[in-house]
């Protein structure tokens, strides 16, 4: 069991763009303004969801799996834009999907009690690294609400994948 590249780029791309991931969200508040931001965020959830719900329904998946994903899939997107600050909405999304693709690679036939461990430490060591390198930034803050909120994203993305493939 290792996670893949492609998980490991992920994750450390997450941390690197503690960084600069600030700048840009304050970019395009400054060029588009906040609610034309957040209305573009709001695009991209919809357009996410609508990718998952496509290609759930294409899968051979049995029907009560299906409603079962989309249902996770919608209460997890849902938490995750019902919260107020947007950096917050963000952080749901990108963590679920390092915890989808994490299970994904950890998994593999079958979740065991290992696997499920080793995809949550996967997640907490890259939500501790990204807080972390927030904590030495003088525009960031470190904040253990943010771990919270990226070990609950990576475990909302583990649920996705293990719904999805009926682990």
């Amino acid at each position: 069991m290792r996670l893949s590249n492609k998980t490991i780029i992920l994750g450390f791309f997450i941390v690197i763009s503690a960084s600069f991931m600030r700048q840009v969200l304050d970019f395009f508040y400054a060029s588009i303004g906040k609610q034309n931001t957040v209305f573009m965020l709001g695009v991209s959830f919809i357009l996410i969801f609508t990718l998952l719900f496509w290609k759930i329904s294409i899968s051979k998946a049995d029907i009560y799996r299906k409603l079962l994903f989309i249902i996770v899939l919608s209460a997890g997107l849902y938490w995750s834009w019902s919260l107020r600050i947007v950096a917050e909405r963000i952080h749901i999304l990108e963590y679920g999907l390092l915890g989808y693709w994490a299970a994904g690679d950890l998994f593999k036939r079958k979740a065991s009690v290992k696997s499920v461990i080793l995809v949550i430490i996967t997640i907490f060591v890259f939500a501790f690294l990204d807080e972390g390198l927030q904590y030495f930034l003088p525009y960031r803050v470190y904040d253990l609400r943010d771990i919270v909120f990226n070990l609950t994203g990576g475990v909302w993305g583990t649920c996705l994948l293990w719904v999805k493939e009926g682990c």
